[in-house]
Formats: structure tokens, sequence, C-alpha cells
């Protein structure tokens, strides 16, 4: 039976992987409150999905989409900056592991306790795409990194 936990865990694992890997750069998650007037760079992590389908019985393939917004303010001794963000977080799509984060507490405390259930593979080109200055007024860059990942993760055991 599918977990109703999975979608949740891996939000986490995902985010946490990216969190690990942004080096010296700002990352937020889609929705986080920040205050971004002392920041000039930064990245913010997105998910589409996860896309589940059962291909046998507690057999489930899943997919989801991650897309990560770079942000940097323009700078004229740099041009190359957004294009240097875009490859540094480009190269992190690696494989995820998805672990069962969350809560300790509630009515079974075993379902968050932290162990690797899968990992989550590329299964896509990883694309970046460039937007420029969204707006004249605001002097910032901002590229985008997607790619899909995909697994099976088994719930019969």
């Amino acid at each position: 039976m599918l977990s109703e936990n999975l979608a949740r865990w891996i939000f986490a694992s995902v985010t946490k992987h990216f969190d690990n890997a942004k080096g010296d750069y700002i990352l937020f998650i889609e929705g986080q409150r920040r205050n971004l007037e002392a920041e000039d760079s930064y990245f913010e992590v997105r998910l589409d999905g996860p896309i589940i389908e059962e291909v046998s019985k507690d057999l489930f393939r899943v997919t989801v989409t991650i897309n990560i917004l770079c942000t940097s303010a323009m700078n004229d001794s740099d041009f190359h900056r957004i294009h240097a963000m875009a490859g540094y977080i480009a190269a992190k799509y690696t494989t995820i592991g998805v672990y069962k984060f969350g809560l300790k507490t509630g009515t079974l405390p075993e379902v968050n306790d932290d162990s690797l259930i899968g990992c989550l593979n590329l299964a896509s080109s990883v694309e970046i795409k460039h937007f420029g200055q969204i707006r004249p007024d605001v002097p910032l860059m901002q590229a985008s990194v997607e790619g899909a990942f995909q697994n099976l993760f088994d719930f019969n055991s």
C-alpha cells in the first residue's frame, strides 16, 4: 500500500539534498518567507509532483521534476555570475536519497525514523533556461535549472 507520507518524504529529501549542496549560496524553498534586502544571489527550490503510478501491487513508479530558480544581482564586473550559478547547481542534479524525514512524534513514530527508502535517479536531461532581466526596474538576472527524477518504491516490505 502506498504510504501517505511518500510525497512529504520526497519533498524533505530533495530540499535537504540541495541545501547540503548549496555551497556558499543562499537557498530558499518555494513559499518560504524571506528577507531579500541583503541577498544579491540565491537559489529557490521548486518541485512538480510527485507523479505516482502503481506498476504492480505495492510497487510504485515515482517521478518528480525539480526546478531551481537562480537569481543574481546584475554586476558590471561579472557578467558570467548567473551562468556560473546555473552551472554550479546543475552539477548537483545527482542521485537523491529519499529518507523518512519528519517529526518523531505522533501515533506512528517509526514512520519518520530517517531511514533510507530508495533513491531518485535523474531520468531526463538537465535543462538550463536563462530569462535575463525580468523587469527593467529591478537589476536582477534569473535562470532556471530543471530535471526529472524517477525510481521505483516497493512498499511490500
